[in-house]
């Protein structure tokens, strides 16, 4: 039984950019925090009960919001899941972005190897342009059309909703500096 799940993912925003902005992404947490809260609701699932989250602006002064992040899930059965973003000045200098799941008989941890998109395929990838188009978004349309011709859906809407509901519960408790409950 799974009892604490960690990610760890590191990211260099560009402040402006739409990523940065909350009207365009949803801001930092939302936009980059969706990769770790998603794998967290995939291996410990939605029945989620508080969230919170601590962070600031602490490498891009002149970002619209935070740069950095923990966001912390209580999960009703007792499990926590950990989000730590990271805006790295230097990617290179970063840790490697890892998923953690230690369980009551034994511990596993993967690396996230997101950062080889600048070489798919052998090709570099230099622009942001380049990287949505080769690395980005590489398989969506035939995933897209294998759910429609199954008729499964990939995620659970349950966890669909956790994820949404806990990005936006890390918002709040960011703003607020306190844990917030589900209801």
């Amino acid at each position: 039984k799974p009892v604490i799940v960690q990610c760890f993912l590191f990211f260099s925003p560009t402040p402006g950019s739409w990523q940065d902005l909350k009207e365009t992404s949803g801001g930092f947490i939302v936009n980059y925090g969706i990769h770790c809260i998603d794998a967290i609701c995939a291996t410990l699932g939605a029945d989620f009960e508080s969230v919170y989250c601590a962070g600031g602006r602490y490498l891009f002064d002149e970002a619209e919001g935070v740069d950095t992040c923990v966001i912390t899930v209580q999960f009703r059965n007792g499990a926590i899941g950990l989000a730590e973003l990271f805006g790295a000045q230097d990617p290179c200098l970063a840790t490697q972005p890892s998923l953690r799941i230690h369980a009551t008989k034994k511990s596993v941890e993967t690396y996230l190897d997101e950062g080889l998109v600048r070489s798919f395929r052998g090709q570099p990838v230099y622009d942001e342009r380049a990287y949505s188009f080769c690395g980005g978004n590489d398989g969506t349309v035939e995933a897209i059309a294998g759910m429609l011709r199954s008729r499964q859906q990939p995620v659970p809407s349950d966890e669909l909703l956790a994820v949404s509901e806990i990005l936006d519960m890390a918002c709040q408790s960011l703003e607020t500096r306190q844990t917030v409950f589900r209801h």
